[in-house]
């Protein structure tokens, strides 16, 4: 692969590495907002109702006329509003057959704007019909204008036409472009943006298939990402067989304990070392390599004793603290945990973070750092040696 285009690679990856951290993640699950805090559930709709109604309300939310104008604007409806308007936003607005409109917002006596809103139930019967009899009949002759709106998760049309069909992401884009002051009125701010945060977060971050900017990010760089992967793939592999042959070579020549059994598997993360009679079918004593790919990007690598094996149980019972007692020097002087790991089988263990970027520069600080780690638990094997002894014994 040339340098340029390896250059260009880096550029590239550089870029997403600025970029992804600002991208939300999709599979996240929803924080609490204002609504459920106050116990009502995420869909209620009566909830979700008065919030708007605050927010579009330009004496209560601490922003201005700006919220309403945005969403007139969306209704194609344009009012340039000015202090001067005389606005007025009623919930639950009871007409003269007493059924009850979610919200009507009247605009200098002028200006009707009436809105039904649906989360997860459906229009009863002819209410839109009905809604937009009785509204005529009550303003025909005080307002120049009446706008229909429906508004609902996904922008679900009416049975009367006459109303138009607005979705809770065209209301957020609307309201996304209000200019919020958070130096001015950060309390007023917040609350501003709170109604934006419970829509997307409950509503609009479900299971869609409507492409993430994360899986956009992945398809406009598969054919690299998928290079990436197989060149670390196969570097894994050479690091992993330099980390198993050194470990074998280091057993075998340095430690004159007798024949070694040694079982690496690289798609696995534990690999184990043991001498034949460590292992039978009561008792299972292993020294344990734990090593993956995601303990190798972080750049660990741990080395453990585990005593398995159906008859574990007796063996920490009558041996667990007189081997403690013999490789207690080596516990504390090679700062090796003892019964801390995170199985209820691992006598000692120690994490080490040799297999980072800098030493991998060079094999020879790896193979350092590998015999080192060997070193730090050479001293237990006699001790095994001699509580097994016992245990056989026994």
């Amino acid at each position: 692969m040339g340098q340029l285009i390896l250059k260009e690679i880096n550029n590239q990856l550089s870029r997403m590495k600025d970029i992804y951290p600002f991208i939300k993640d999709e599979n996240n699950q929803i924080d609490d907002s204002v609504i459920t805090i106050l116990g009502k559930k995420f869909h209620d709709e009566n909830a979700i109702s008065d919030y708007l109604a605050y927010i579009l309300n330009s004496d209560l939310n601490g922003i201005g006329s700006e919220p309403l104008s945005k969403f007139l604007e969306l209704i194609d409806n344009p009012i340039h509003l000015t202090d001067s308007d005389h606005v007025n936003i009623q919930r639950e607005y009871t007409l003269p057959n007493n059924r009850r409109i979610d919200f009507l917002i009247t605009i200098n006596e002028e200006t009707i704007i009436a809105i039904e809103h649906k989360v997860f139930s459906g229009e009863h019967g002819d209410q839109t019909w009905d809604y937009e009899k009785q509204i005529n009949q009550l303003f025909s002759d005080k307002a120049v204008d009446v706008t229909y709106v429906f508004l609902s998760p996904n922008g679900i049309e009416a049975s009367n036409p006459t109303f138009i069909a607005v979705s809770y992401q065209q209301l957020i884009s609307a309201l996304k472009e209000v200019k919020v002051d958070f130096i001015g009125d950060i309390r007023k701010a917040v609350l501003f943006k709170e109604i934006i945060f419970h829509l997307e977060g409950y509503f609009l971050n479900n299971k869609s298939i409507a492409l993430s900017d994360k899986a956009s990010l992945y398809l406009d760089h598969y054919e690299m990402i998928q290079d990436l992967s197989s060149n670390f793939e196969k570097y894994y592999n050479r690091v992993f067989q330099y980390i198993e042959s050194v470990i074998n070579n280091y057993f075998i020549h340095n430690i004159d304990e007798g024949e070694w059994v040694f079982d690496f598997k690289k798609d696995r993360s534990y690999h184990q070392i043991y001498k034949p009679h460590w292992k039978t079918k009561d008792i299972n004593i292993h020294f344990e390599v734990v090593l993956s790919r995601d303990s190798f990007i972080k750049g660990e690598l741990s080395f453990l004793l585990d005593i398995e094996g159906k008859s574990r149980k007796v063996f920490k019972e009558k041996h667990d603290l007189h081997l403690k007692e013999k490789v207690l020097t080596i516990l504390n002087n090679n700062e090796i945990l003892y019964r801390k790991g995170k199985r209820a089988d691992t006598f000692a263990s120690k994490t080490y973070h040799f297999l980072n970027r800098e030493n991998l520069k060079d094999e020879s600080l790896i193979e350092i750092g590998l015999k080192q780690m060997i070193g730090d638990f050479e001293g237990f094997i006699g001790p095994i040696e001699q509580e097994l002894k016992c245990f056989y014994d026994n």
